[in-house]
């Protein structure tokens, strides 16, 4: 009781020509396009994975010159408003340059001759003259008091305050 097999020659049919109505294996190439979302979809996943890395090593390893010295202080700012100036009182934090100290009301620059040549703790200076304006420190000023990075082109706003 044998089995018997009995083998089956599946590429003759193929090995004859192929009628007009029956499609080419060359010409299933051209039209199938099963496989083609897959392979986008796997090139976009690549694409948007080097991007990513490429910012995010950006932003790790950036290994830029500028100074990345931060200044701050605790700043008292005081009216008189007899004599029409604000006290600018250094009451804790870093020490200051005069020449990196600018001081803006309404936001244009002021000279304030009295800064000290170092603003460290316990210094103080006056704020008397308002540019474009009457001279004078008022009600509703805005002033900001900034430090100007020598190292770099960056000012950094150490205090501000209106007048009141």
């Amino acid at each position: 009781m044998g089995v018997r097999a009995r083998t089956v020659d599946v590429w003759t049919r193929r090995r004859c020509r192929p009628s007009e109505t029956e499609p080419t294996m060359i010409s299933q190439l051209h039209t199938d396009d099963r496989a083609v979302s897959p392979v986008v979809g796997v090139a976009l996943l690549i694409a948007v994975t080097v991007i990513l890395a490429a910012v995010i090593g950006f932003v790790v390893l950036d290994t830029s010159t500028s100074s990345t010295e931060t200044k701050n202080a605790r700043l008292d700012f005081t009216y008189d408003s007899g004599s029409s100036t604000m006290a600018v009182a250094h009451e804790g934090g870093d020490t200051f340059d005069n020449s990196n100290i600018i001081v803006k009301v309404n936001g244009g620059t002021v000279n304030s001759p009295g800064v000290p040549s170092t603003f460290a703790t316990g210094d103080s200076f006056e704020v008397s003259s308002d540019p474009g304006g009457d001279g004078t420190v008022n009600t509703g000023d805005v002033i900001v008091i900034v430090w100007d990075d020598p190292d770099s082109d960056r000012q950094i706003q150490i205090g501000q305050t209106t007048v009141e």
